[in-house]
């Protein structure tokens, strides 16, 4: 539960700086969708530990509000970029 927490949570950030550095919009977005995936997996292990007593319900609510904020400021940034690509 601990490892996927850890490999979720480290790997969103990582698909996004990934498809900055290849500079190509539908590489960038094929990143954020990624990203968009690893965040849904992080967000599994915090209910499993949840739910084995191993956080307070106010601990796990908090940060499943965060993972949930982050997934919508994921969102808004590629209705951005897709915007942004179809007027290009």
């Amino acid at each position: 539960m601990g490892s996927q927490l850890r490999r979720s949570s480290n790997s969103f950030p990582a698909n996004i700086a990934e498809g900055w550095n290849n500079k190509h919009i539908n590489i960038y977005l094929e990143g954020i969708n990624r990203a968009q995936g690893e965040l849904r997996e992080t967000k599994q292990p915090l209910k499993m530990a949840f739910k084995k007593g191993y956080m307070e319900q106010t601990k796990y609510e908090d940060l499943i509000n965060r993972v949930d904020q982050c997934g919508r400021m994921l969102k808004s940034f590629e209705k951005s970029l897709n915007s942004w690509k179809s007027k290009t």
